[in-house]
C-alpha cells in the first residue's frame, strides 16, 4: 500500500455481521492549542478538520478477532478483501497488497467524539505542514523532520462513519461482550461509570481565553467550529465510527524495559513526538506497541524504530508561536541592540518549547514506575 493512501468509503463484513456495513469518510476533530508552560489551552483558528477525500477509492475489510478493548473503543484484526481503485472521475489509487496487516478501532456508540479527536492527531502526524502556517519567515529556523505517521505511530488510512438508522440492523458487535461497559481508570478521584448519553470530556474541553483579530472581532478556534465540539450520541440512531490503521505487535512490558536498546528506542520516539510539539497525554505501556511491518525510516535518527505509539485521543499540541515577535522583543530588551542574532534567539526559543513539551511528556510514565 502507498503509505499516504486514503479511502473515501469502507465496507465491513464478518461472520457475525449478516449484512455488510458501508461507511463514508468523516471529518475529524481538531484540538485547541496547548500552552505547555502554563498548563492551559487557547483557541487556534487555523487548526481545522482534515480534508475529507470524496473519491479516493473503496476499501473492503473482514472483521477478525479482537485485539484489545478500552473505555472508548474496541480494536479488531481485519482481513483485506479488496481495495478498489476504480472510482469515477479520479486517478487510480494503488492496489493494496494482500499481506498488509491492518486493524480497525471501533468506537463505542457514545465515544465517537473521542475517536474523531484521535483521528485528527493521526492525520496531523502524516502532514505536519499546516501546524506551522503562522510562522512565515521563521519556517527555515524550525527543524522539521517530516511526517511521523508510519515512523513513530502506525500508518493511518482514514476515519469513517455511518449512521445506524432505527429501521436498519445495527452493528452486531456492539451487542457482544467486547462492548460491555467499562469504568474509567481510578486516578485518585474514584472510577467513573460509563454514561451512554454522553462522551467523556477531552483534555481541552472547558473555557478558554478569548481570541480576537486585529480589528477586535472575536475568533473561534477550529475546535469550536467542528460539529464534534457539541456532539452527543443519539440513542435511537447511533453512529458507527471507526479508524483504519496498520496493525502493531505486542504491547510494552517490564521485560522489554529491561533491555537498554529498547529503552533508547522509546526515548527516541518520545523525542520525535516532543519535537513535533505533541504531548501524548496517555503515555503508558499499553499504548506502546511493537512497530508494524510497514514502519519506515526515521529521518532524525536514521533507523527504523522498533516501537510505535498509539491511542492519541488524549493528546495535546502546542506550537512555536510568533517567533519573529519573540526575536523583536528580545532585541529591544538586549544590550546588544538591533544586531542581536535572530537565529540564536529563535533557536533558543524552539529548544525551550521542545524541552518543556518533553518534560510534560515524561510525567505520564512516572505513574508506571518506568525509569526514563
Amino acid at each position: 500500500m502507498e503509505t499516504g493512501m486514503m479511502f473515501s468509503t469502507l465496507t465491513i463484513a464478518g461472520d457475525d455481521i449478516s449484512s455488510p456495513v458501508t461507511l463514508s469518510r468523516e471529518e475529524d476533530f481538531p484540538s485547541h492549542r496547548f500552552q505547555a508552560r502554563f498548563g492551559r489551552c487557547t483557541r487556534k483558528p487555523t487548526w481545522r478538520s482534515s480534508q475529507v477525500p470524496e473519491t479516493a477509492g473503496h476499501l473492503s475489510l473482514r472483521l477478525g478477532e479482537r485485539i484489545s478493548r478500552g473505555r472508548s473503543a474496541v480494536t479488531y484484526v481485519v482481513e483485506v478483501i479488496s481495495a478498489d481503485p476504480e472510482v469515477t472521475g479520479t486517478a487510480p489509487t494503488y492496489a493494496l497488497p494482500v499481506d498488509q496487516q491492518l486493524c480497525i478501532k471501533v468506537a463505542r456508540p457514545n465515544r465517537c467524539r473521542t475517536l474523531a479527536r484521535e483521528a485528527w492527531f493521526y492525520s496531523r502526524l502524516r502532514d505536519r505542514t499546516p501546524w506551522r502556517q503562522s510562522q512565515t519567515v521563521d519556517h527555515a529556523a524550525v527543524d522539521d523532520d517530516g511526517q511521523l505517521q508510519g515512523v513513530i505511530a502506525p500508518h493511518f488510512y482514514g476515519f469513517f462513519a455511518a449512521p445506524m438508522s432505527p429501521g436498519r440492523l445495527s452493528f452486531p458487535p456492539w451487542f457482544s461482550q467486547d462492548f460491555e461497559p467499562m469504568h474509567a481508570p481510578d486516578l485518585g478521584y474514584g472510577s467513573v461509570a460509563d454514561d451512554p448519553t454522553c462522551d467523556d470530556p477531552l483534555p481541552d474541553d472547558g473555557p478558554v481565553p478569548e481570541t480576537r483579530s486585529l480589528d477586535g472581532e472575536q475568533r473561534l478556534g477550529g475546535k469550536e467550529c467542528s460539529k464534534w465540539d457539541q456532539w452527543s450520541p443519539d440513542l435511537d440512531a447511533p453512529l458507527l465510527t471507526v479508524i483504519v490503521m496498520a496493525r502493531g505487535g505486542s504491547t510494552y512490558t517490564y521485560n522489554d524495559h529491561s533491555n537498554e536498546a529498547t529503552r533508547e528506542d522509546v526515548l527516541e520516539i518520545l523525542d520525535d513526538l516532543s519535537g513535533a510539539l505533541v504531548v501524548h497525554g496517555d503515555l503508558r505501556p499499553a499504548n506502546l506497541v511493537r512497530a508494524p511491518a510497514s514502519t519506515v525510516l526515521c529521518s532524525r535518527h536514521q533507523r527504523v524504530h522498533q516501537w510505535n505509539m498509539i491511542d492519541f485521543a488524549w493528546s495535546l499540541r502546542t506550537d512555536y508561536g510568533n517567533l519573529s515577535r519573540r526575536w523583536k522583543e528580545s532585541t529591544k530588551q538586549s544590550s546588544e541592540g538591533p544586531g542581536h542574532n535572530k537565529d540564536d534567539v529563535v533557536e533558543r526559543r524552539i529548544n525551550q518549547i521542545r524541552e518543556t513539551v518533553r518534560k510534560v511528556q515524561l510525567i505520564g510514565l512516572e505513574h508506571y514506575s518506568f525509569d526514563f
